[in-house]
């Protein structure tokens, strides 16, 4: 990381602790829930209309809707493992993150009072 980034973090810890993570979760969620979508669309149209497309023109198959389709039947549960993955990440640096406060001056007490006698 670049030294301003760095102070930035050590001057403000609430950045570090609250808004990182907030912003991961928010960003991953908006990805699961807007961009993805999109992209999940234009497979299928590359599946469907692409050079490489599995049914020719005069096939007895029709073509199958997006909603029918393999990429159509992904969208809603990669949308929830993603959602998912993005508030356990939040959660688990929000608890590690204590932990490893609490940890550190648990261990620093016990020093002192090692040396201290």
């Amino acid at each position: 990381m670049s030294p301003h980034v760095e102070q930035l973090l050590d001057t403000h810890l609430y950045v570090h602790d609250v808004i990182v993570p907030v912003g991961g979760t928010i960003v991953g969620t908006f990805a699961a829930w807007v961009v993805l979508p999109r992209i999940f669309r234009r497979f299928h149209k590359y599946s469907t209309e692409g050079p490489g497309t599995f049914l020719p023109a005069g096939s007895l198959w029709s073509a199958v809707p997006y909603e029918k389709s393999f990429w159509g039947a992904l969208e809603v549960p990669v949308r929830y493992l993603i959602t998912f993955m993005a508030f356990s990440q939040m959660l688990v640096s929000w608890i590690f993150g204590y932990f490893y406060k609490f940890t550190i001056i648990f261990v620093l007490t016990m020093l002192s009072k090692c040396f201290v006698q």
